[in-house]
């Protein structure tokens, strides 16, 4: 049952995926809560090269990541054990103020 319920989820993000290309192609500009829906369900799902060219085009569009965009990736590395990988992104960016932390 596990197995089936990993596909269902891999085909879910996969649709989200290829509708998010249609979206682009249509004309469409996609915001901030389109592209932290699809990073974090990469994320989820451990493509994390999916999420971070995700992340990149983010920043090519000039759409702002914010806390839920970066939250998706700190969970991710969190999750496989790379801690120093989810704070080199966090201070590869300047997000001090988008996480609310403090500057030390």
């Amino acid at each position: 049952m596990e197995v089936g319920c990993r596909k269902a989820i891999r085909r879910r993000i996969w649709e989200a995926n290829h509708l998010f290309r249609l979206m682009l192609f249509k004309g469409f500009s996609p915001d901030v809560v389109t592209y932290n829906c699809l990073i974090n369900g990469c994320c989820k799902t451990y493509r994390i090269d999916r999420a971070l060219e995700l992340f990149e085009d983010m920043s090519k569009r000039g759409c702002m990541p914010n806390r839920v965009t970066y939250d998706s990736f700190i969970r991710y590395f969190s999750a496989v054990n790379e801690i120093d990988k989810a704070v080199d992104k966090i201070d590869a960016e300047d997000v001090t103020e988008v996480l609310g932390l403090c500057a030390a």
